[in-house]
């Protein structure tokens, strides 16, 4: 049914190889039993060998709670279906994993039965297996990749070790009190796929500042397929702000390109805004407690 090369590897450097290879390859026989995957290489390896690596990730958490999850990760600056490049990230599909897992311990109770779904999608060749993964998280009732891709995102941008591995590059900018406005150089979001920057503020520790990130489009607003995340949440339209009150801070900032329908998304540039806008405390003349307006209104 299956075979690999790592079942003999020693205790050690890979210790968890030799319980997570037999889980990944018995799990290709659950896959074959699905009309899809009767021909194996019909179905992209992002979906057969990421499915199979998160199967073995996830039985490995379960039975070592030494081993964390998301051990195995990839770039997300590629596109979701195109994930290997083959000088910098040979096993790339192997590494979408990480997304396979997340989707089933933040919507699923941390169990991989959804991918029953995901894996009766008749077309789940179709748009290289975007258009059958996007179908079946519509039907489980999660909005497909245009909801769920920019929550992964998110996700991604607020662990440290996944987005390490997630993005090569994560352009920089600093703002203060005497700085409080910079804009990012355009740069090009891929389909299906995200970029992240890195804002560091530094204010007063007696004062207190709004972040305001937007995002537009050189020749205007921003389409609709791009989506802005900020400090754990996607942001509901292209503008977000985050309180800063503690002095320095890093905010690490995401944009994903995903559309309605997933397989028709197209490439686009963007343009990031940043601005530290402070905060200014009032009180109601009726006596109610304490408010904040930014930009220094009374």
């Amino acid at each position: 049914i299956s075979e690999s090369t790592h079942f003999n590897f020693e205790r050690g450097k890979y210790a968890t190889i030799p319980f997570t290879t037999p889980v990944h390859e018995l799990f290709h026989a659950i896959q074959f039993s699905y009309p899809s995957f009767n021909k194996k290489d019909d179905v992209p390896d992002w979906i057969t060998e990421g499915t199979a690596n998160a199967a073995g990730e996830i039985w490995a958490h379960d039975h070592d709670g030494s081993r964390d999850y998301f051990e195995y990760s990839r770039r997300y600056d590629r596109p979701l279906a195109s994930p290997v490049n083959a000088e910098k990230d040979p096993k790339g599909a192997y590494g979408t994993s990480s997304f396979w897992e997340w989707i089933a311990i933040e919507k699923n109770s941390g169990s991989l039965g959804y991918l029953a779904t995901v894996f009766e999608q008749p077309d789940l060749v179709q748009g290289d297996g975007i258009t059958g993964v996007d179908a079946a998280l519509r039907k489980l009732g999660w909005g497909g990749l245009f909801h769920s891709y920019p929550q992964f995102i998110t996700w991604v941008t607020k662990h440290p070790s996944v987005k390490k591995k997630a993005f090569a590059h994560c352009p920089t900018l600093a703002l203060n009190e005497n700085k409080r406005k910079a804009t990012f150089s355009v740069r090009t979001v891929r389909p299906v796929a995200a970029l992240c920057y890195e804002v560091r503020t530094k204010v007063p520790p007696d004062a207190s500042y709004e972040l305001v990130a937007r995002i537009k489009s050189p020749k205007g607003i921003a389409a609709d397929q791009i989506h802005l995340t900020v400090d754990g949440e996607v942001a509901d339209g292209k503008e977000a702000t985050v309180w800063i009150d503690n002095g320095t801070r890093k905010q690490v900032i995401g944009i994903a390109n995903v559309a309605a329908q997933a397989a028709q998304t197209k490439p686009e540039d963007v343009v990031l805004e940043v601005e530290l806008r402070p905060m200014v405390w009032y009180a109601h003349a009726s006596g109610r407690p304490f408010s904040a307006v930014a930009g220094g209104g009374v």
